[in-house]
């Protein structure tokens, strides 16, 4: 047949990458099971870790952080930590206010991804609820770490 071509050899390669790439994406491990949930994408691997803290909003309009680091003791106290995103919601746990500003005076941890984009400390996006409960099996958030 005049006027109809076979696909070039490289066009035939990039064409089943294209097909192999967008087929990744399967997640490993047991989310039930409380070890450490990796989901594979096609550029990188993103590891459920534990953030362990208190929650604080400075102000109405600012998003939730999850304070990882060391807090000031004053009042409302100061700390600083991840934007806290997911599903999260004040009525989920003990919360203070003074002014605008919210904040738990428990611990409470998180199982979720880290992001060092997004806020000044990243953003830690919750994958399961905050408990007081320790979780086992996941590894502590550094946040910095990408």
């Amino acid at each position: 047949m005049r006027g109809h071509r076979q696909p070039s050899a490289p066009l035939a390669v990039v064409l089943g990458v294209l097909l192999t790439v967008s087929a990744c994406g399967t997640e490993l491990g047991d989310p039930g099971g409380g070890a450490a949930t990796q989901t594979s994408t096609s550029s990188a691997t993103v590891e459920e870790v534990l953030g362990t803290g208190i929650v604080m909003q400075r102000s109405a309009d600012a998003s939730p952080e999850l304070c990882v680091g060391p807090v000031a003791e004053s009042m409302p106290p100061q700390c600083r930590g991840p934007v806290l995103a997911g599903e999260f919601s004040w009525e989920d746990v003990e919360a203070r206010q003074q002014g605008e500003v919210r904040w738990t005076d428990e611990t409470y941890h998180g199982v979720g991804t880290y992001s060092p984009d997004g806020g000044e400390q990243g953003t830690f996006t919750l994958t399961r609820p905050l408990t007081t409960e320790q979780p086992q099996g996941y590894r502590p958030l550094r946040v910095g770490e990408g």
